[in-house]
């Protein structure tokens, strides 16, 4: 397959799904801002649909009902490394959909910008877990940190979270300049199966 084709082909497979997530979570954010409960907003609701959406999009990519053979299943005309970036560049543009069209609703660039970064780091993080062969399980064990930095008892991820939030444009900034490291590292440590 090429390149185009595989994205394509991974948006053909998944956009049902994504519409369905960005759906229900302009739906809870509507209702959020309609009923105004004390402790959730809207952009809590973004934010949690976001960081949930992440390992869900890195799941559908690569399916393996979808693709038997994995990834060595995608060649052709384009070459191993340009379908890891190829995975990646689905993946991430399938991340920034489920984050932006809900996020459209809150007209708030800032906050948006700095969610995306978060999203695509995360999401970059989960498909490099899967490319490579050292850590395919990287979003689960994702999601267990990110449900295990708001519990009370881990002071230093506490810590680490509140120094985060103090510094967001920062943080979002080196989220940023970190995801085309992450794609380097990926390709060059890939599977070697691919």
């Amino acid at each position: 397959m090429t390149r185009r084709e595989i994205i394509v082909a991974d948006w053909a497979d998944n956009y049902r799904a994504l519409s369905g997530v960005a759906l229900a979570t302009m739906v809870v954010m509507f209702g959020v801002a309609w009923f105004k409960p004390d402790a959730v907003d809207p952009e809590k609701v973004l934010m949690i649909s976001s960081i949930m959406s992440a390992p869900l999009i890195v799941w559908r990519c690569f399916d393996k009902a979808r693709l038997p053979d994995g990834l060595k299943g995608l060649l052709g005309p384009a070459t191993r490394d340009q379908v890891v970036v190829t995975k990646f560049v689905s993946a991430l543009s399938m991340a920034l959909f489920t984050v932006n069209i809900p996020g459209l609703m809150l007209l708030e660039p800032r906050f948006l910008f700095q969610l995306n970064a978060v999203i695509l780091f995360l999401t970059s993080i989960c498909v490099g877990g899967k490319v490579t062969d050292g850590f395919p399980e990287a979003d689960f064990v994702l999601i267990l940190v990110l449900t295990f930095v708001s519990s009370e008892g881990l002071w230093i991820l506490k810590t680490a979270a509140d120094w985060i939030l103090s510094h967001l444009m920062f943080t979002s900034i080196g989220a940023l300049c970190t995801v085309p490291i992450i794609v380097i590292v990926s390709v060059v440590h890939r599977d070697p199966i691919i």
